[in-house]
């Protein structure tokens, strides 16, 4: 390969990035965008716009600036990068650089051995919803319009599911087998499909939702389109637009609490913890590829974890009588 421009940086992220697009979901390429602006602006500052300038020496400079970035904006602001944005960022730059291999604009991969920050375990700190809770936001939407039952049929999907925002968002009509009682997941993260069961009365509220509601928003506009939510106009609704739904609705039910799709896969979660669920099932369910993610969920089912100590440790049941033993002892001296 040859040319002036042939090992331009820049030039090369643009290229892996159009490739990607075959390869992988136009959300994956959006994340993978940002960490690759990150390393050029980087690169640049440091004059380093030739990736055969780029040794395992500049990225892991690179990796310190991470260690060391402050986020400039929101709640956070001036709050190092977590460990798993650090994570991810790097995974990202390896890809990168695996392609360039690949693509033979690079002899080697100056990527390959580069440590990962530890990863952290992440602990969620607050539990999902009660039963009564997630009854009381489910009863937010007015269900005798259009609009009402869809966003009621979205939410009852997600408590019965646990899927991400974006594979609700992707969920078309063909996706949900009422005979096997399950939803495919299509589009699931980095591309991943699956199975999932889902409830009966997540089914019933599907099936009234596609026979009627959705219909009658399809007729807004005459479109011929698969996907499972229909705006108000007639079209596919969109992945911002379905979190801010589900969002207003929790927010209208006045509990005290914030949060949108991710609360509800938080509940659902800890509901099927808390209901004696195995971990790996739950993990399979929730389509996580670690299972140390899922594992971020099981304090939340301390309580019943105490109620089955105290029932079942022999010191429980029969406690020591060192302490007394040991104060005799010292007397005695």
């Amino acid at each position: 390969m040859s040319g002036p421009t042939t090992f331009a940086l820049s030039a090369l992220i643009d290229r892996f990035l159009v490739a990607g697009t075959i390869k992988y979901a136009t959300t994956t390429i959006t994340s993978y965008r940002e960490p690759l602006s990150d390393l050029l602006s980087f690169c640049v500052m440091r004059d380093l716009v030739d990736v055969r300038q780029l040794s395992r020496q500049t990225l892991e400079q690179y990796q310190r600036h991470l260690m060391q970035r402050r986020r400039q904006a929101g709640g956070d602001a001036g709050k190092p990068l977590t460990v798993g944005t650090q994570r991810r960022r790097i995974t990202v730059v390896r890809t990168f650089f695996r392609f360039l291999v690949r693509q033979g604009v690079l002899d080697s991969n100056p990527a390959a051995d580069l440590d990962m920050p530890r990863r952290e375990l992440k602990i969620y700190n607050r539990k999902g919803l009660s039963l009564e809770e997630i009854e009381h936001v489910l009863l937010q939407p007015i269900i005798h319009t259009d609009i009402g039952f869809r966003d009621r049929t979205m939410m009852e999907v997600l408590f019965a599911t646990g899927v991400r925002r974006a594979e609700l968002h992707a969920m078309s009509t063909l996706d949900v087998d009422p005979s096997r009682r399950t939803l495919f997941v299509s589009k699931g993260k980095g591309s991943k499909q699956r199975l999932v069961p889902i409830s009966e009365r997540g089914l019933a509220f599907v099936e009234q939702y596609t026979k009627c509601a959705r219909l009658s928003l399809l007729s807004r506009s005459g479109s011929d389109t698969n996907a499972m939510w229909i705006s108000e106009w007639g079209e596919p609704v969109s992945l911002e637009r379905v979190g801010q739904l589900v969002y207003a609705h929790v927010r209208a039910a006045e509990l005290g609490r914030t949060g949108g799709c991710h609360l509800f896969r938080h509940t659902f979660a800890t509901a099927l913890l808390d209901g004696g669920a195995d971990i790996r099932h739950i993990q399979a369910m929730l389509g996580h590829e670690n299972l140390q993610t899922t594992a971020g969920y099981t304090h939340v089912a301390i309580e019943k974890l105490v109620e089955v100590y105290e029932r079942s440790h022999p010191c429980v049941k029969r406690p020591s009588t060192s302490t007394k033993a040991e104060t005799t002892s010292t007397k005695a001296t």
